[in-house]
């Protein structure tokens, strides 16, 4: 047996015709590989996420300082760049818990002052409706 011929007779041995044939997914349109930025909008523009920037920048020269301060006491680079590292992610983790805390109080301060403002307005409205109710049966 040739190369050719071993190529088809294993192919024959497993299940499936030379050409493809019996393969589902042979023969079929080409599945587009493009990805929509809509559909994964969040990993090419992270910079919109609520407090991401403000945690990088506080956390990044906070972890670098960090890091320069350990190179400096003990003259060890990899031991002030894990420093480094590590303080970047802590810094920043915590950053980013104060700030989306904050952010979720102010939105519900927000929240509540629209909701009373919309309960005033309906209040006044309600009123005025009752003195105009009042006024006509006064008069009428």
């Amino acid at each position: 047996m040739n190369g050719e011929n071993a190529a088809a007779g294993s192919a024959e041995l497993m299940g499936s015709k030379r050409d493809g044939s019996e393969n589902p997914h042979v023969g079929t349109d080409e599945v587009s590989r493009d990805v929509d930025p809509k559909d994964l909008g969040f990993l090419f523009d992270i910079v919109r996420v609520p407090c991401f920037r403000d945690s990088l920048l506080f956390g990044i020269p906070a972890g670098l300082v960090l890091g320069a301060l350990r190179f400096y006491r003990l003259s060890d680079a990899t031991r002030a760049t894990d420093l480094a590292i590590k303080g970047i992610a802590a810094f920043s983790m915590t950053s980013w818990i104060v700030c989306r805390y904050e952010y979720r109080e102010r939105r519900r301060k927000i929240r509540t002052a629209f909701e009373e403002q919309q309960r005033l307005i309906l209040t006044r409205i309600m009123l005025e409706k009752e003195e105009e109710d009042a006024k006509k049966g006064a008069s009428g």
